[in-house]
């Protein structure tokens, strides 16, 4: 079953939405379906990480110092 709601959106945004529609030769209502079902994934997807770092962390699953250097060096910290 498809309900309907509603949202405001400023201008520019709205452009952006209506340009990408138009590119892809889709309706803004598919575009915007389409970018709330990605979010959705997405925060889905990091809460799932977060969980599961905080199950590790429980069970005393730690990172290294060696470890955690690594990912610091590799990342410029």
């Amino acid at each position: 079953m498809s309900l309907s709601t509603s949202i405001r959106l400023d201008q520019e945004t709205l452009r952006q939405i209506d340009a990408i529609a138009a590119a892809e030769g889709r309706s803004r209502s598919w575009i915007l379906q389409q970018a709330i079902k990605d979010a959705l994934e997405i925060r889905a997807s990091y809460e799932a990480a977060i969980q599961k770092g905080i199950e590790q962390a429980r069970s005393g699953q730690f990172a290294t110092e060696e470890e955690v250097a690594t990912v610091f060096s590799r990342y410029g910290a």
